[in-house]
C-alpha cells in the first residue's frame, strides 16, 4: 500500500512539473511579453524579416536599434520588482508613442528591445530614445 502511496505521490509531482514546463513554455512563445504588452521576438522576426524583402526589392535600408536600460539590476533590487516592472511598463509606453507604422518594438529580453524601421526616422525622434 505504501507503494502505491509513493507512486501517486510521484506521479503527482511529475504532472506538476511537466505542467509548469509546459507553462513556460507557453509564455515564452507568446507572441506578446506578458508584463510590457509589446510583441516579443517571434513577431519582431518575422516583421523585420518582411521589412528587409520589402527594402530589398526597393532598394532601400531598414534600421534596427537596441536599447537596453542601464544599471536596471541596480534600480530593481534598491526599489524592488514592483518598481522595476513599473519602469519596464512606462518604457513600453514612451517607445508606443513614438514609434509608428510600419516601425515595431519588441521586448526581447529582461531589459532589452528592440526597433525596427523600414524608413530613415528623424534623427530627434531616435535622439529621445
Amino acid at each position: 500500500m505504501s507503494q502505491l502511496c509513493r507512486s501517486r505521490a510521484d506521479v503527482g509531482r511529475s504532472l506538476r512539473a511537466q505542467t509548469e514546463a509546459l507553462e513556460a513554455q507557453a509564455t515564452f512563445n507568446a507572441p506578446q511579453d506578458p508584463l510590457t504588452g509589446l510583441p516579443n521576438r517571434f513577431p519582431f522576426k518575422d516583421g523585420l524579416a518582411q521589412a528587409l524583402l520589402a527594402a530589398a526589392r526597393q532598394q532601400k535600408r531598414v534600421a534596427v536599434r537596441v536599447m537596453g536600460l542601464d544599471r536596471f539590476k541596480q534600480i530593481n533590487e534598491a526599489m524592488g520588482p514592483y518598481n522595476g516592472d513599473r519602469l519596464l511598463k512606462q518604457m513600453a509606453i514612451r517607445l508606443h508613442a513614438v514609434v509608428q507604422a510600419p516601425e515595431s518594438v519588441a521586448r526581447l529580453g529582461a531589459t532589452n528591445t528592440r526597433c525596427s524601421c523600414q524608413r530613415r526616422p528623424r534623427s530627434r525622434q531616435w535622439e529621445r530614445w
